[in-house]
């Protein structure tokens, strides 16, 4: 989970920018509802917690993963995906 997310938050410009072009082209996509530009700014927030420009290191993402497995234990979305996921 750390190696995953230090590769996303390394190559985030290039996500966050592909992300932007196909809010651009296809703004009446469903994951666009609430607005290109919310879409993209909460893209940033969860890649780069500290800010575009800065990356994190092994030691912030293994704290930062912690905390995402933490605050998904036990939280009902978590419980109704792994219950439909159990169904399927």
């Amino acid at each position: 989970m750390v190696s995953g997310f230090q590769a996303l938050n390394k190559h985030s410009a290039k996500i966050i920018l592909l992300v932007q072009m196909v809010a651009t082209a296809q703004s009446d996509l469903s994951c666009f509802k609430g607005g290109a530009k919310v879409a993209v700014d909460e893209l940033k927030e969860r890649l780069c917690p500290l800010g575009v420009d800065k990356k994190l290191s092994k030691a912030d993402c293994e704290v930062y993963v912690d905390r995402l497995i933490f605050e998904s234990d036990g939280n009902w979305r978590t419980q109704m995906y792994d219950g439909f996921q159990y169904c399927i």
